[in-house]
């Protein structure tokens, strides 16, 4: 009876021990995806954070889908197809964007196109568009041109920011350009 309890004491030693290097049932010894969730959170932080300048492109991941942005160009006007701005003090300013649907789903371009432009003259007043040229839905796969245009103070450098404060989207989308860039100037 000794000889078996000893044996018994002895396999459960061994065993409590044998635990300490091996992993027990129900866990894997695959790599953890820290440093992969970390890479992405950097460069989630470093997107939006990051201005953008016309010309270059950002991806915006939100609720609806996942698409490219791309901010062309812009041009001051005084008047705009016949419109003219709300006051003396305003300007339309109309943004050339093109938007490349990733996605599997249609994309609704009016609620993608809803941004803000901030006039960073005025301790950074903003208006949202005033309305927009795009077609109405955008295909997966499709790529599209179209204007957002606003009707906003009179500034010298304006910040045009998709995702502004959205809790839907993931990322949010800065571009930054002086009236001095405009295409008609």
């Amino acid at each position: 009876m000794k000889y078996i309890l000893t044996i018994l004491l002895a396999l459960s030693l061994l065993t409590i021990a044998g635990c300490g290097d091996k992993p027990s049932e129900g866990t894997t010894t695959e790599p953890t995806n820290n440093s992969k969730e970390t890479t992405e959170q950097k460069e989630k932080v470093d997107q939006e954070n990051k201005v953008l300048k016309l010309g270059e492109t950002g991806r915006m991941k939100d609720t609806l889908g996942e698409h490219d942005i791309t901010i062309n160009s812009f041009e001051i006007l005084e008047e705009y197809e016949g419109n003219k701005p709300y006051s003396s003090n305003t300007w339309f300013v109309v943004v050339d964007a093109t938007i490349n649907n990733l996605g599997e789903k249609a994309l609704d371009s009016f609620t993608i196109t809803r941004t803000r432009l901030f006039d960073l003259d005025s301790n950074g007043g903003s208006n949202e568009e005033s309305f927009t040229v795009f077609p109405e839905e955008i295909q997966p796969g499709e790529t599209v041109s179209g204007q957002i245009i606003f009707d906003i103070p009179k500034s010298s450098s304006y910040e045009l920011v998709f995702g502004f404060a959205l809790s839907s989207v993931a990322t949010e989308l800065r571009w930054g350009f002086d009236a001095s860039e405009a295409s008609n100037k």
